[in-house]
């Protein structure tokens, strides 16, 4: 039985981050070294591409691209019913393609309390169920619109806002 590798990928790309300071020899190396233990660990091919610090990981249950570097941004194909994040600053972006649901997660420096408060209320305007928790470092701020979530989680000063669109 074929083992669902979408978690994996989504586990791996955090490790697949520690390459990007590698020269390209080093990446090569360690894109082929990482698509073996994940072919044996779960039976699928799987095509890893570093340029940079830009990462892809393509499988026959999905696709995961990562980028962390000075061009990251608000992802070009993020769900156009989600407001984009204009405070604080962007440091990084995951989007994972898979068969259940397509996910972007964009990685935040420089983020405060009130900027999670501003934020549920773009979700507000922008029709999404809204549920908001505080705390005295952190936070976080989920909407629900039919089959798109947005979350943000804050700690310190650093966030993650991920959206999700369920395929079925």
């Amino acid at each position: 039985m074929k083992k669902s590798i979408f978690y994996l990928l989504t586990f791996l790309s955090v490790i697949g981050l520690s390459f990007t300071n590698c020269k390209r020899a080093a990446e090569k190396t360690a894109e082929t070294t990482a698509e073996a233990i994940i072919e044996s660990a779960t039976d699928s091919d799987v095509d890893i591409k570093q340029d940079g610090k830009k990462i892809s990981i393509k499988t026959d249950e999905g696709d995961v691209n990562i980028n962390f570097g000075g061009d990251a941004d608000w992802p070009a194909d993020m769900p156009k019913d989600v407001p984009k994040w204009t405070l604080g600053k962007i440091k990084g972006n995951t989007t994972a393609k898979a068969p259940e649901a397509d996910t972007w997660t964009v990685y935040l420096e420089n983020v405060n309390i009130g900027q999670i408060e501003a934020y549920e209320a773009e979700l507000k305007k922008a029709g999404f169920k809204t549920a908001i928790f505080k705390m005295d470092d952190g936070g976080s701020v989920s909407g629900e619109k039919g089959k798109l979530q947005v979350a943000c989680f804050m700690a310190g000063s650093d966030a993650a806002l991920t959206a999700s669109v369920r395929k079925n």
